[in-house]
């Protein structure tokens, strides 16, 4: 009787330990790797793959994801798994859909479609909804086939609106709520969830919810979060996801509770929303400091340029701006409707020349500054993708070169009126900063 299920024979091995790779088989038995070694008998071994010329390794983790719904529907949670990743990481950023009651289900949808361009009739279509509290979530996603695995945080927006409704974005938990939320991150936890997550963007935030306002959590009071990093503090595990909040909450989470926090994000220039989050050299010593102290943060980094390629039919990146958010919100129909308004283009026009002068005296604020740094490269950015008959005929121009030409798709700060319907994906390449 074999004594391996499979023998992966021959191929160069990265173990991920930092050790040098090498050439050698990996057996593995019930699921497990049983063995590493060199010259392991192919009759041990109920399957063999050749792996000559060819690179074995552990797979990798994606630590931030959105595929709480599309999990449901895409058990390889492409694109992560076409590149190597084995397990994903959901409900970053706070976001998430538990608890949710039945007849919140349908803005939590559009929630996630507003700050994470995923569309809400595909979540609507996609998701069993099988599920009210997390860990009834968490259940569903067993009960699911899926070909990656699946950590989960809990996403501190759906518990908050759990517990203090819509109504409560800007006002501190009362004490029998803060003590209800905890109670149900408990719960979470030990269900299976491997911490929480958060997101902290202020009133400016670049990522709103579905109506324009700021999500619950960039308001949120610190001393709420502050009592949710002291259940990971008396449960003894967990991690802690944050994004936005400054530095002096992150070393108080991590202190409160004890765990390992990741910064989002450690970036060269600025991450896919334009936001940068101070010098890259600042935040790395601020991280080697801190974890001097005992405070065990580390920081996400943005490893490699990001190129964004969007239509302006969902696009949801210049929400910090709020002349950009007045005519984003809303249906298609609408939102032309809304571009062709004379008042909020004249509007747009005078941001885009705001954040240019804020660029020449200080280009690391402007691009601060919300999507400052999307919004100064409206004119470079290359019409990719023609929609329409109007729209195709203007492929392969630039939005600063559109406005010569009858039928603008884009409305550029620069742009004229609108004549017609000449939706386009527009691309944006990256020059050195990523995201």
């Amino acid at each position: 009787m074999p004594s391996y299920d499979l023998l992966i024979k021959g191929g160069t091995i990265i173990d991920g330990q930092r050790t040098p790779r090498f050439t050698g088989d990996v057996a593995i038995a019930d699921g497990r790797i049983a063995q590493i070694g060199g010259g392991l008998s192919e009759s041990q071994a109920a399957r063999v793959i050749d792996a000559r010329d060819l690179i074995v390794a552990p797979g990798f983790v994606d630590l931030h994801t959105h595929f709480d719904s599309q999990i449901f529907w895409d058990p390889y949670c492409t694109m992560s798994g076409w590149h190597g990743i084995t397990s994903v990481v959901i409900g970053n950023c706070g976001f998430g859909f538990a608890p949710v009651a039945p007849e919140h289900r349908e803005r939590a949808m559009l929630t996630l479609e507003r700050n994470e361009a995923v569309r809400a009739t595909t979540m609507a279509a996609g998701m069993p909804w099988d599920w009210v509290t997390f860990p009834e979530f968490l259940g569903s996603i067993e009960r699911t086939p899926k070909g990656v695995n699946v950590l989960a945080y809990m996403g501190i927006a759906p518990l908050m609106t759990w517990v203090m409704g819509q109504d409560a974005k800007g006002r501190a938990a009362t004490p029998d709520e803060q003590q209800r939320m905890c109670a149900i991150l408990s719960e979470a936890m030990d269900a299976g969830a491997c911490g929480f997550s958060a997101q902290i963007l202020g009133e400016n935030s670049v990522q709103r919810d579905y109506d324009g306002t700021p999500m619950i959590t960039d308001v949120m009071a610190p001393e709420d979060l502050l009592a949710f990093a002291g259940v990971l503090r008396e449960k003894g595990r967990g991690v802690v996801q944050m994004i936005g909040a400054a530095p002096e909450l992150f070393e108080q989470v991590a202190e409160v509770s004890g765990r390992p926090v990741i910064w989002n994000a450690l970036v060269l220039q600025s991450d896919q929303h334009g936001n940068t989050y101070g010098s890259y050299k600042d935040r790395l010593n601020w991280l080697e400091e801190s974890n001097a102290e005992g405070k065990r943060i580390f920081g996400h980094a943005v490893t490699c340029d990001m190129d964004e390629q969007f239509s302006l039919d969902d696009w949801n990146l210049f929400d910090a701006i709020p002349s950009w958010r007045a005519v984003t919100l809303g249906t298609v129909t609408e939102r032309m409707r809304k571009m062709n308004d004379p008042e909020l283009r004249q509007a747009i026009r005078e941001d885009f020349d705001r954040y240019a002068e804020l660029r020449k005296v200080d280009p690391v604020a402007a691009t601060k500054a919300g999507s400052g740094g999307l919004f100064l490269a409206i004119p470079d950015m290359w019409i990719a993708e023609g929609r329409t008959e109007q729209g195709r005929a203007l492929e392969g121009y630039t939005v600063g070169q559109v406005p010569g030409h009858e039928g603008l798709p884009i409305h550029a700060p620069t742009a004229k009126r609108a004549k017609s319907d000449c939706r386009v994906l527009v691309e944006k390449k990256n020059g050195g900063g990523g995201g």
